[in-house]
């Protein structure tokens, strides 16, 4: 107890604003208002309400929240919610700017333990972090069909700088997977319906950081995050039989098709929306979300009569690979005296496998795999960022994904419908999708993404 009231003395006398108000956070217990002692939840929310909070002193404006060495983990689950009561912690406008004071990112850590991200920065927030490692961040996965959510470790909305900390192993969400198709239907007389399934989610984007606000970066590093996968597509169902009541009539059967892949998240390490500030900084070992599996088809329906088209069965394609496996960001941004190595940008999905063609004497159902997706460019710098004085340096562009395996044609006379197997998907290019503007950069073993099988 003793040595984490000196140290966070210490720190306190270290933080440079000397007008601003302390709050010195005494355990690494997380929670809500209960802690006897001055915890950084509480601390967090004693600086926004500037009103006590558990064992902390009220803040009172512009706030430093110091934090000794130790590692501070998120354990009261519940992500979802912006009032920093449950998951992530919440930093909004109220209580004037913030600052996180660690005592280096070697020595204190906030590890949110796959529960939610780790920080949210809401709109009108000014927050900086200074000295810390955010880790073990996960942004929610999305719901059946939909998109994750972004920012695995920080989501910033208002105005972000991080300085001299480490942003490592942290996840966007990953996108829901699609709906299985519902059956086709049966008609009392025609053409039998066709079933698709759902498509799956987009992954999140910005695995380590976010912006859609303004985000400065000062001798950081952000290593090892990745953004969210695609959802897989959902499986195709049973295409209804067409029905004939009238002799020498003729119906033809329903298809069925898988549900595409979800294109997976742009952004491994940093997706910037708005303008971003890099520099001084390493981003390493980061990867932009890979594609989703294309859904396999089902059966297609029966054909009835003899000109009636038997249903066909398609796998779904799979979802395209994202670029930008470090750092993709829009006007405006930059990043200067940095390097950017050993990023990979995601790989497409696989395409879907057909299922079994309808069936029909005159002619069976085609079962056909679906195309696999392209894979990501751009592995290091991706988007439009100012590069100046920078080294991009063995980076991988994504793979395509491969397609998908033809299924079994429907029976016919003479033998069964031709089943082939899906394209691959197109590698990614090497150089970023967008205009990057380079001066005095170093580019050094970097390499495009293979074709899909």
């Amino acid at each position: 107890m003793f040595a984490l009231a000196a140290a966070a003395a210490a720190l306190a006398v270290a933080v440079p604003a000397a007008s601003a108000n302390t709050i010195a956070v005494n355990t690494t217990q997380d929670g809500f208002g209960a802690n006897a002692r001055c915890g950084l939840r509480d601390a967090i929310q004693a600086a926004q309400t500037d009103a006590a909070s558990g064992g902390c002193t009220a803040g009172s404006g512009g706030d430093v929240v110091t934090l000794p060495p130790g590692r501070y983990d998120l354990t009261l689950a519940g992500a979802g919610e912006d009032a920093n009561h449950t998951g992530d912690l919440d930093v909004g406008a109220a209580g004037g700017a913030l600052t996180i004071q660690g005592a280096g990112s070697d020595l204190t850590t906030i590890d949110a333990r796959r529960i939610d991200r780790v920080i949210d920065v809401l709109t009108g927030a000014d927050v900086t972090i200074q000295g810390l490692q955010i880790t073990g961040g996960h942004a929610p996965d999305g719901a059946l069909g939909a998109a994750g959510d972004d920012g695995g470790g920080l989501r910033n909305l208002g105005r972000l700088t991080l300085r001299d900390s480490l942003v490592d192993d942290n996840a966007a969400g990953d996108g829901g997977a699609g709906a299985a198709g519902p059956p086709g239907s049966v008609p009392f007389a025609g053409n039998g319906g066709s079933s698709t399934g759902g498509n799956g989610g987009s992954g999140g984007r910005g695995g380590g950081i976010f912006n859609n606000g303004t985000l400065v970066v000062e001798r950081g590093r952000v290593v090892g995050n990745r953004a969210g996968a695609g959802g897989d597509g959902g499986a195709g169902g049973t295409g209804g039989s067409g029905v004939v009541l009238s002799p020498g009539g003729s119906a033809s059967g329903g298809s069925s098709t898988g549900g595409g892949g979800g294109q997976g998240g742009p952004g491994g390490g940093i997706f910037a929306t708005l303008g971003a500030h890099i520099s001084e900084s390493t981003l390493a070992a980061n990867r932009s979300g890979a594609g989703g599996r294309g859904g396999n088809g089902g059966l297609g329906g029966n054909a009835s009569g003899s000109f009636g088209t038997s249903g066909s069965s398609s796998g779904g394609s799979g979802g395209a690979g994202a670029p930008g496996g470090a750092y993709l960001a829009g006007a405006g941004s930059e990043i200067h005296e940095s390097t950017v190595t050993a990023n990979e940008a995601g790989v497409g999905g696989k395409g879907g496998n057909g299922g079994t063609g309808g069936t029909n004497f005159a002619g069976g159902g085609r079962a056909t795999g679906g195309t696999g997706g392209a894979g990501g460019a751009g592995a290091g710098l991706s988007g439009s960022p100012a590069a100046t004085n920078v080294t991009v340096a063995a980076n991988r562009a994504g793979a395509g994904g491969a397609g998908g395996a033809g299924g079994t044609g429907g029976s016919q006379v003479g033998g069964n419908a031709i089943s082939p197997g899906g394209n691959g998907g197109a590698g990614g290019s090497a150089g970023g999708s967008d205009g990057i503007a380079l001066v005095n950069a170093t580019l050094a073993g970097n390499g495009a993404g293979a074709g899909g099988a």
